[in-house]
């Protein structure tokens, strides 16, 4: 098993830096910047949308093919999950 620990992340527009994306397994939480994080979700989902107002559906699944293998989203759906209180929860 490798652990590899992320200290930074450098975002550039829509690319992120991420070196040997299949084997993190531990990510240092307090030192992502969560702002960059949303912000290029947003922009990646702003180009999703721009590109179906277009009818450009190749694009589309590209983009949205991205947006699912990036690590900014898999890093702020952690968060949401892991911050939600649960008060709508029925159990």
């Amino acid at each position: 098993m490798t652990f590899v620990v992320i200290n930074f992340f450098k975002i550039e527009r829509y690319k992120v830096i991420e070196s040997c994306k299949k084997d993190i397994t531990h990510i240092n939480w307090l030192a992502v910047d969560f702002d960059v994080v949303e912000q290029s979700v947003k922009i990646l989902q702003n180009r999703i949308v721009k590109a179906k107002l277009a009818s450009r559906t190749r694009m589309v699944k590209h983009l949205q093919k991205l947006l699912v293998k990036s690590l900014n989203a898999r890093i702020l759906a952690v968060k949401r999950v892991s911050e939600n209180k649960g008060k709508k929860q029925l159990v």
